[in-house]
């Protein structure tokens, strides 16, 4: 689970702005601080929320709101390829479950995962998921909500350019 807390560290230019249908609003997003990049990526995420007034939600009617995660991510000096490393062990009868683990000093993008067991491809999770440096996250569970895959191609995993392929074995 990721945990967000307030930073005063970025400023978001303009902070409150109005958008016609159709139409575009671009923002401007920096660093109330300039420094230099430092040795791990900085990762932070942008939270736009739609402000309604009471008056515009008619009466007997629920009204919702839009609720927009951004992530905005600074660079480090040196970045690194993806390190990642995987394990898997079974977490009931027919779950299993993958844990990665981004030894790295950039988020690594993991678009789609595909499971080999002895040589074969059994599932396939085309699952957009981040992994932020130094950061342990386990994926969600195989198990029979994952769909079968038709094609032998491996996992790829998606770290700005270009995009690094890996397969990886179940136990």
């Amino acid at each position: 689970q990721d945990q967000l807390t307030p930073t005063r560290q970025l400023i978001v230019s303009p902070p409150v702005f109005k958008i016609a249908p159709g139409a575009k609003q671009v923002l401007r997003i920096g660093r109330l601080k300039p420094e230099l990049p430092g040795p791990v990526e900085r990762t932070y995420r942008l939270v736009l929320e739609e402000v309604r007034a009471t008056a515009d939600i008619p009466e007997n009617t629920v009204g919702t709101v839009l609720r927009v995660t951004q992530p905005v991510l600074v660079p480090p000096l040196k970045p690194l390829p993806a390190a990642l490393d995987w394990q898997a062990k079974r977490g009931g009868a027919d779950d299993l479950v993958l844990t990665v683990s981004n030894t790295g000093n950039v988020t690594a993008r993991i678009s789609r995962l595909r499971l080999l067991q002895e040589g074969k491809l059994v599932a396939t999770l085309d699952y957009p998921y981040s992994v932020l440096p130094d950061v342990t996250r386990e994926l969600p569970a195989w198990n029979g909500g994952v769909r079968k895959a038709k094609t032998g191609r491996p996992q790829e995993l998606r770290r700005g350019l270009p995009t690094h392929q890996t397969t990886e074995q179940a136990p």
